[in-house]
């Protein structure tokens, strides 16, 4: 389950952190909002699933309750969700993708498609206005980029791991008008 916990709205209390320890908390800020943690809630031993919850102090951003949707159906998949021995999605791939979302994604970027991968992990695509942009988040927090741009000619891919820089040019791009 992904929680979020919005101050700006005066919606502390969403979720009850009764039995639940914190883990992995990180701060995650970009220009026109403000998402001041996306913790990891590990649930004792004896009880199922993780948690995670996000907490938005301000502005929370358009995208951010869709993408907690889909984020969310992708957690609940079971072990051979897709018949071939597919892993269930990782706590680490779904934390990852939320970061690198709020780093990325503007007010006016179009919410990607959210694909699980039988290892574990998460693909991000958006293919609109003649781009193909695909994320990979690994269940070990990898990112791998796929990039092509129909209209420049412009191929790229790469590791964008622990710089999401390029990434963050080819964002702009999915926002353009369609060609006709």
């Amino acid at each position: 389950m992904i929680a979020v916990v919005d101050d700006a709205a005066g919606t502390e209390n969403l979720l009850s952190r009764r039995n639940w320890f914190s883990s992995d908390t990180q701060e995650v800020t970009a220009d026109s909002w403000s998402i001041v943690s996306v913790d990891r809630l590990v649930r004792p031993a004896v009880l199922s699933q993780p948690e995670i919850t996000v907490k938005v102090e301000r502005d929370k951003p358009k995208w951010l309750d869709a993408a907690i949707q889909h984020l969310t159906r992708l957690l609940a998949l079971p072990p051979n969700w897709d018949s071939h021995e597919g892993h269930p999605v990782e706590i680490v791939s779904t934390v990852k993708t939320i970061r690198v979302l709020v780093e990325v994604m503007r007010a006016e970027t179009p919410i990607p498609a959210f694909v699980p991968t039988s290892a574990g992990g998460i693909q991000l695509e958006w293919h609109r206005a003649g781009i193909d942009l695909e994320l990979e988040i690994t269940p070990s927090g990898r990112v791998n980029v796929s990039y092509d741009d129909q209209w420049t000619n412009t191929e790229w891919e790469g590791d964008v791991t622990t710089n999401v820089g390029t990434l963050k040019g080819f964002i702009p791009n999915l926002s353009r008008p369609s060609r006709t």
